[in-house]
């Protein structure tokens, strides 16, 4: 029997994984792999409460394992962000305690952790920061640079767990495929995810969302501001979608003077020319100019949303 975890790190295509898994759920069980229902209905991660269980010092092992140990699976996979996440949290007696209780249910531990060097890391934090306005700084706080190396934050959590097999990966567009041939399951023809899960604007757009951002003292709506945006970039973030509609429901519209007041800054997180800004300049002031009657028939309505694949194998190679 086998317990399969994947760890993460953050920003390491961890939904594109989580779905993908989900997605095949009853193919992998038809070969013995149990992968568990998520509460949530689209995201599949965190598909357990074993990384706050872990933190607080409590370990159900029994219980989330209850399909090893009743025989109706011999691989359970488990995949979740939150075990990087809640790393520095983890005791070293709840750890040792962890362990032991796997070795007496002759359960065999196997890690995966798909990582980036902190770099890239820190700017596609920067970037979700921004476009998605994730707020939680506590977790934010733990893992940012210089401490985003994925050895020195996983390195204590591995010796100590002392797992039958460790597996780095770093992220590239074969991630996908390269953890499914680790995991041993490259021979099941496995549905493709939709496309990318967590797709970032542009960098030049990232740079006008945040100037937008700090306008809202002039009543920017910033669901308009999203849905401008959205309406150039058709392949932006799920969660920018989501907040560009409620728009509708926003009655502080965008202007020609807060256009006005975007300035060209250097941002060094982010890659764009001065030339660049302009040009997205310009089309946001086209889309504002656009006669009402268009903007209400709903030109172009639906060209954002993504079509979903029924691609099976071989992998398309793509990057979160």
């Amino acid at each position: 029997m086998r317990l399969h975890l994947h760890i993460g790190m953050p920003k390491c295509g961890s939904t594109t994984i989580q779905e993908y898994f989900g997605l095949n759920r009853e193919k992998l069980a038809a070969v013995g792999w149990h992968y568990p229902e998520s509460v949530f209905p689209l995201i599949e991660g965190p598909n357990t409460n074993l990384p706050s269980l872990l933190a607080e010092g409590v370990v159900e092992l029994e219980h989330v394992c209850r399909p090893l140990l009743d025989g109706t699976a011999t691989d359970l996979l488990l995949s979740s962000e939150f075990f990087f996440l809640f790393m520095s949290r983890f005791s070293t007696e709840t750890l040792e305690t962890f362990r032991q209780r796997l070795h007496d249910l002759n359960i065999e531990l196997c890690i995966y952790c798909i990582y980036r060097d902190p770099a890239s890391f820190m700017v596609s934090m920067y970037k979700q920061r921004i476009v998605n306005r994730v707020e939680n700084d506590q977790l934010f706080d733990e893992i940012k640079a210089p401490n985003a190396d994925w050895l020195v934050l996983t390195k204590p959590f591995i010796e100590i767990l002392h797992p039958h097999a460790f597996h780095a990966l770093q992220l590239k567009r074969t991630y996908l495929r390269d953890l499914v041939l680790l995991l041993g399951l490259n021979d099941l023809e496995l549905e493709l995810p939709s496309g990318n899960q967590n797709t970032s604007l542009p960098d030049v757009y990232v740079e006008i969302l945040r100037q937008f951002n700090t306008m809202r003292e002039t009543g920017v709506g910033r669901g308009s501001v999203a849905k401008l945006i959205l309406d150039v970039n058709p392949a932006s973030s799920r969660a920018l979608e989501r907040q560009a509609g409620k728009a509708r429901k926003d009655k502080r519209g965008v202007l020609q003077s807060d256009l006005d007041r975007l300035a060209y800054l250097a941002n060094p997180p982010l890659r764009y020319t001065e030339a660049d800004f302009n040009k997205a300049v310009e089309t946001l002031r086209s889309l504002i100019a656009r006669p009402a009657a268009e903007v209400a028939s709903g030109v172009g309505k639906g060209t954002r949303r993504a079509v979903r694949s029924s691609q099976t194998a071989p992998f398309n190679e793509r990057q979160d």
